[in-house]
């Protein structure tokens, strides 16, 4: 569980990464930065990961679990001015895939 939620996390800083915005180009035209969404990095840094193991429950997150600033959800969903990144949507049904293909070869 461990490993399915760190590739979630990291996942989830190539999104961040990688979802260009217009404001995105023109930084680059600018000669700034990349077209990805991070300017400061406190989107980008307040990512983060954690598993609990509680007897037969094991429970993995990730995302923005501790530090949620307004504009992150704004740049999740998308405004009428630039588009949702879905970065959680994204991370969630990829680990979701990979939980179900272990639990599949665990079950043979």
């Amino acid at each position: 569980m461990q490993r399915i939620v760190d590739e979630a996390e990291d996942q989830m800083h190539q999104i961040v990464d990688s979802s260009i915005t217009p404001w995105g180009e023109y930084r680059v035209s600018q000669g700034r930065q990349s077209a990805g969404r991070i300017e400061t990095g406190d989107m980008d840094s307040a990512i983060s990961s954690n598993v609990e193991i509680d007897g037969n429950l094991i429970r993995g997150e990730w995302g923005w679990l501790n530090d949620v600033e307004i504009y992150y959800v704004a740049q999740e969903h998308g405004t009428d001015h630039i588009d949702a990144m879905n970065s959680l949507l994204t991370t969630y049904v990829a680990a979701v895939e990979k939980v179900a293909s272990l639990l599949e070869e665990v079950a043979r």
